[in-house]
């Protein structure tokens, strides 16, 4: 793939501007007001007006908090409901449903459970390697087999089309799983 200069130049003036707008709103607060500026801060002002909803809009680190905390909450009620419930071959259904949960959240809450899901699917395969004493080539095939059951999960949510994790992972589901789950 060829690199766009244009493309990068634009890219590096809309970042530059953003930057600028962080600036003004760090110095003069959440009531920027176009006449109070200083003449020197006004031309930035002008240069990036445009971007100032957009980084208005930004997340604050509370909100990427409650999204991360609430990602690993996700994760592990959905492994102790899969330990609770103690049904066979259900582990596609709830590593489904917990990245579904995860990524719901929002950017960080994918970003949290795909870490932590590919973090725990690299312990398995250790595990299964040393304690199970599964073959290489069958303790990968696990390991591929989980990250892309979360892939998917983590995939339905972002799609829209499902308004929670127990219709999105229905495919996954085995006979034998309790309703409340």
């Amino acid at each position: 793939m060829d690199f766009d200069f244009w493309q990068d130049a634009v890219d590096n003036l809309a970042k530059d501007k953003r930057d600028k707008m962080r600036k003004l709103l760090l110095k003069y607060g959440d009531s920027l007001n176009e006449d109070e500026i200083d003449e020197a801060d006004w031309f930035d002002y002008q240069s990036a007006k445009a971007y100032e909803q957009e980084v208005r809009q930004e997340m604050s680190v509370g909100q990427m908090w409650e999204q991360v905390s609430g990602a690993v909450g996700d994760l592990y009620r959905n492994y102790l409901d899969m330990k609770r419930d103690r049904t066979k071959f259900a582990d596609d259904y709830f590593h489904c449903k917990a990245n579904f949960e995860a990524a719901q959240r929002g950017k960080y809450g994918a970003i949290t459970a795909k870490y932590l899901g590919d973090t725990k699917e690299a312990f398995d395969y250790f595990k299964n390697r040393v304690y199970n004493g599964l073959s290489p080539v069958e303790a990968y095939a696990d390991y591929l087999h989980d990250k892309d059951v979360n892939l998917q999960g983590r995939h339905q949510a972002q799609t829209g089309l499902y308004k929670n994790s127990k219709d999105a992972c229905r495919y996954h589901r085995v006979r034998g799983i309790n309703e409340k789950y």
